[in-house]
């Protein structure tokens, strides 16, 4: 103890921390008499090593403790959860984002004004689009973890969350939410809206309950009700929509039986009962997507019903969304690769029937069927760029076609049934009509500059990389369908003088929900950056969701070796008994 006490402390500190220009120098008589004291005193710090050893152990330690402080840093972040994780972090508002259309519902009275019934959806519409927008964007700041509402029906009868907001449909709610506000906006006059309002603002209610949910029963329940609407607004428009009204039921009737069948079947632990599910859910996707050659009811549906139900139908895409939460999981490869070359097929096949319509709702209807397909194609690939161009193009051309054919039914609206045999003029009198619909139908198909555009790229990339000759299928999808757009403009705006003198500018509030959605779409087109980063990590939900099922998979074996017991290995007894060697 006196010896340390007569070693001085900046000797210590010099011997244990040489500086820069001591590190390669041999050691002074103070470091030795220094290393030699702290030595004496226990051992409590290791002997001065020198050199390049010396060096390279103190990097070492520093990288290691550099690690560590790391692997403490990320432990201290809030993580991003797989999908289906733990639900963390009550959102007090994600119910009230189903009830809020569902309690107006109750409001829309077939007895009330037209003008009446327009400020009561409008209300209503935007009211839901900015609680979901502040949800996606409180979600995002409280860290990203799946979350649950503390009101959420689930938890009054015990059991897990309904609903739930996480990664993948952080986006898809404001998403769906803002097509309905813009369609409730631009809903032409002439259309009976005080009669279709109440359908409308409960098919809102089921489309974001669906986005919100991940249970297959809850999610094949839903699904029956949705299809119900679209079948109610078919049957409800006379005699001209019976014939489009008995096709329609045949094709989504089957697809709720399938998907009823398979959603109970997908609980079983049976691996081949679990497949068996997965191939009935993959039918009903294909049917509700119009998947060829199951696709009869789409042109039907967009042709008979009213234009605004049949966009508010389709574009919201919950087949897509089944096709995340229950086949791209669990389906085997061969079933994904199965959906992934058909749609690849109806993409190319909508869009050359796109080319040769005569009638501005067919082409609108193939069109969209293409351009969904496109979708189908990224959710289903292994490629995550390609499952991100897919998440993409679902956001981006969902808001573009919807957009697209809205403009069509106001220009119906001014104009009559819209044929393409021959040029029909009219720029001159509606000229921002004419601009947003070419504007809004190159974007849905991914026009350069806009939000289509980056989701394109990304799908291409990635399905090329799965089907290295076939890929060029997707640009021949999307230069067919721009063609069919831009031949539908020069028909409906260009070729001649439309006869009349009265100009047929649109109204102030059409002008506002074309402009800003059109503008959208070119800004987030310009910076897409936040959007694809969002997408990416969807992607990578989807996959780590994926690697989760196959981990479950395999736990029945598991749970009858433990129940079994592993196999016991002979052990002698008695004489047979060695005696063990002794140690050395």
């Amino acid at each position: 103890m006196h010896a340390q006490l007569a070693v001085p402390a900046r000797a210590v500190a010099a011997a244990r921390f040489p500086s820069g220009a001591e590190r390669g120098r041999r050691p002074s008589r103070s470091h030795r008499a220094a290393s030699r004291a702290v030595g004496a005193g226990g051992g409590a710090a290791p002997p001065l090593r020198l050199g390049a050893r010396a060096r390279r152990s103190r990097r070492d330690a520093r990288r290691g403790a550099g690690a560590a402080v790391r692997v403490d840093v990320r432990a201290l972040r809030p993580r991003r959860a797989p999908l289906g994780g733990a639900h963390r972090g009550p959102i007090p508002v994600t119910t009230l984002l189903v009830l809020i259309p569902a309690l107006a519902a109750i409001f829309a009275s077939p007895s009330l004004s037209r003008h009446a019934a327009r400020r009561l959806g409008v209300a209503t519409g935007l009211g839901v689009l900015l609680l979901a927008v502040s949800i996606s964007i409180v979600w995002h700041l409280a860290g990203a973890v799946p979350a649950s509402d503390v009101l959420d029906p689930g938890r009054w009868i015990g059991a897990a969350p309904l609903f739930a907001v996480d990664e993948l449909n952080s986006l898809l709610l404001p998403f769906t939410a803002a097509i309905f506000a813009f369609v409730l906006l631009v809903q032409p006059n002439t259309l009976a809206i005080e009669t279709t309002l109440r359908r409308l603002l409960l098919a809102e209610s089921v489309t974001l309950a669906t986005f919100l949910s991940s249970g297959p029963v809850v999610l094949a329940f839903l699904w029956c009700l949705s299809a119900v609407g679209g079948w109610l607004e078919l049957r409800l428009q006379g005699a001209p929509g019976r014939g489009a009204a008995r096709v329609f039921a045949l094709y989504l009737a089957s697809s709720c039986v399938l998907l009823l069948l398979g959603a109970v079947l997908l609980g079983s632990d049976s691996a081949s009962t679990r497949g068996a599910a997965t191939a009935l859910i993959a039918l009903a996707l294909m049917v509700r997507k119009g998947i060829a050659p199951l696709h009869s009811w789409m042109p039907e549906l967009f042709a008979h019903a009213p234009l605004p139900a049949s966009v508010l139908f389709n574009a919201p895409q919950i087949g897509a969304w089944i096709a995340v939460r229950l086949v791209a999981p669990h389906a085997p490869l061969w079933i994904l690769e199965v959906i992934s070359l058909t749609s690849l097929a109806t993409a190319v096949y909508g869009a050359g029937l796109a080319l040769v319509q005569v009638d501005a709702r067919r082409m609108f209807a193939w069109l969209f069927l293409s351009q969904s397909a496109l979708v189908l194609v990224g959710l289903e690939s292994q490629a995550s760029i390609a499952r991100a161009g897919g998440l993409s193009i679902w956001i981006s051309s969902g808001l573009a076609l919807a957009g697209f054919g809205m403009t069509i039914a106001a220009l119906e609206a001014r104009r009559g049934p819209l044929s393409l045999r021959q040029f029909a003029g009219g720029y001159e009198r509606k000229p921002l009509l004419a601009a947003c619909f070419l504007l809004l139908g190159l974007a849905s198909v991914g026009f350069p500059g806009t939000l289509g555009f980056v989701g394109q790229e990304a799908l291409v990339h990635g399905v090329v990389s799965d089907f290295p000759h076939l890929g060029f299928a997707i640009l021949i999808a999307s230069m067919l369908n721009g063609i069919a757009v831009l031949r539908t403009y020069f028909v409906l705006f260009c070729g001649r003088e439309e006869p009349g003198r009265l100009p047929q500018r649109l109204r102030p509030r059409e002008q506002l929900a074309f402009v800003t959605l059109a503008a959208l779409l070119v800004l987030v087109g310009m910076f897409p950056g936040p959007f694809v980063r969002s997408r990416s990590r969807a992607g990578e939900s989807m996959r780590l969701a994926r690697a989760a099922s196959a981990d479950r998979a395999t736990m029945p074996s598991m749970r009858s070796v433990l129940a079994h017991g592993a196999p016991r290995q002979h052990r002698a007894t008695g004489d047979d008994q060695t005696p063990a060697p002794p140690r050395k």
